[in-house]
């Protein structure tokens, strides 16, 4: 077993890395491994980072080429929670190769299998945008908005240049068991998992937030079937 370190559970520059040096290697899917952080062991090559290649390889091996839609679909399904994602986008890539032609077939299970993983982390992507709810709190002396949300997949990076530009104006900060956002009217920055009571408990500005969802929420662009989903 062929094992590769990932920096992180989102970590897809590592991921692609790897898999780029797996595949140009002939190392098949069920034969590589992809591990984050401390939970990565060595491969049987003395090394975690396949990436970093070994003297005299061919670079010509690696300039296999994907088609764009492949990467944007793996930076989508790499935010999805399943422990299997990076298994799957390496099939993907594997076979890719030999079928250029393969995420046009919509009946295959693999990337049906995947395009749901995507669809499901874009709809976790804007069900935060809908329900992040800012709640005041004082830092320094000045205002600062806080909210906990607990998304269903990895989405925070993602999604919170969304709330940089809508609320370009406050102070804010969204804590996620996942990381933290942070705003401060001109520069986004990222932390580490955050906890529940780390964000303010009461809400103090209810009747701002129901007046601005009545303002910005138009009746007549209502999707029945997919609030119902």
């Amino acid at each position: 077993m062929r094992i590769a370190a990932l920096a992180s559970e989102t970590d897809f520059d590592g991921w692609r890395k790897a898999a780029r040096r797996f595949r140009a290697a002939g190392v098949r899917p069920g034969e590589a491994a992809f591990r984050v952080g401390e939970g990565a062991q060595a491969d049987l090559f003395g090394s975690a980072h396949p990436e970093e290649g070994r003297p005299g390889e061919d670079r010509k091996e690696l300039e296999f080429v994907v088609p764009r839609a492949f990467v944007e679909l793996a930076q989508a399904v790499i935010l999805h929670r399943s422990e299997d994602r990076f298994d799957l986008l390496y099939r993907l890539l594997w076979r890719l190769e030999r079928e250029p032609d393969l995420l046009k077939v919509v009946s295959d299970r693999d990337v049906a299998d995947a395009f749901e993983r995507a669809k499901n982390v874009s709809r976790a992507s804007h069900k935060m945008k809908a329900f992040v709810r800012f709640r005041l709190a004082e830092e320094d002396g000045q205002e600062h908005w806080v909210s906990w949300f607990e998304p269903a997949h990895r989405v925070l990076e993602r999604t919170a240049p969304f709330f940089a530009r809508r609320f370009a104006a406050m102070r804010w900060s969204i804590l996620t068991p996942d990381g933290q956002a942070h705003w401060d009217n001109r520069l986004l920055t990222f932390g580490p998992p955050a906890t529940r009571d780390m964000a303010p408990a009461e809400d103090e500005i209810e009747d701002f937030w129901k007046t601005y969802y009545a303002s910005t929420f138009n009746p007549a662009r209502l999707k029945t079937n997919t609030m119902q989903g």
